[in-house]
């Protein structure tokens, strides 16, 4: 009985995902509004995931392993007490 109610509720999926598909790509064919800021919003997402891919491999190696170094904010006084941080 439960593997019935398991394919019904994987159709009814199914159904909705497939509804969502057509009536996404009637709205893509018929250049909305919706659709060209989606347009842009996804171009400018795939965009900057390349960019920082290229900016990691040219860069990737010059960035400082997280165990070997710790950031430290210092603010010291001009006789070199430390005011905020540590030592």
């Amino acid at each position: 009985m439960e593997e019935s109610w398991d394919f019904e509720f994987l159709s009814h999926i199914a159904d909705g995902f497939v509804s969502f598909l057509s009536e996404f790509v009637d709205d893509w064919l018929a250049n909305d509004m919706r659709v060209s800021i989606f347009k842009i919003l996804l171009s400018w997402l795939v965009f900057s995931l390349v960019a920082i891919h290229f900016a990691w491999k040219v860069y990737g190696n010059t960035a400082p392993d997280r165990t070997e170094a710790r950031l430290i904010l210092r603010l010291t006084s001009a006789d070199g007490k430390v005011l905020l941080g540590r030592r």
